[in-house]
């Protein structure tokens, strides 16, 4: 239950951040989309934070507490990257590395996942 209402509150700040800030343009635009596999990493930082609260905390638990900042460094980066490869040109968004940043977003949403099972398998969170 716990990670279903961690899933509903990612939804509900997407959307949040979607609709009620202003709306971007191009190149803007794009960042925000790209911008949501962070979200969710980060999302998945603080549940595993939270859930050390609910579970006993052994040797283990310090290695995986920086593995999740890890795992949150390593997807902000991508994402840089990922912003990297688009240009604005005469208020249109230019995609420089189309492939590239189809493969940076993959990689992206990969470490969204793993953010997310690290916390139910190493630190034994109820899911």
């Amino acid at each position: 239950m716990t990670l279903v209402t961690a899933f509903i509150g990612v939804i509900l700040a997407l959307l949040l951040k979607r609709f009620l800030l202003l709306p971007d343009r191009g190149k803007a635009l794009w960042s925000g989309y790209l911008e949501v596999p962070v979200d969710v990493n980060l999302a998945a930082f603080m549940f595993g934070i939270g859930s050390m609260t609910h579970v006993a905390i052994n040797d283990t638990t310090p290695p995986v507490i920086l593995g999740m900042v890890v795992l949150l460094i390593l997807s902000i980066i991508v994402w840089k990257l990922s912003c990297n490869t688009m240009s604005d040109r005469d208020s249109e968004v230019y995609f420089a590395h189309p492939l590239g940043l189809l493969f940076l977003t993959a990689v992206n949403i990969g470490l969204a996942g793993i953010a997310i099972l690290v916390p139910v398998q190493w630190l034994g969170a109820q899911a």
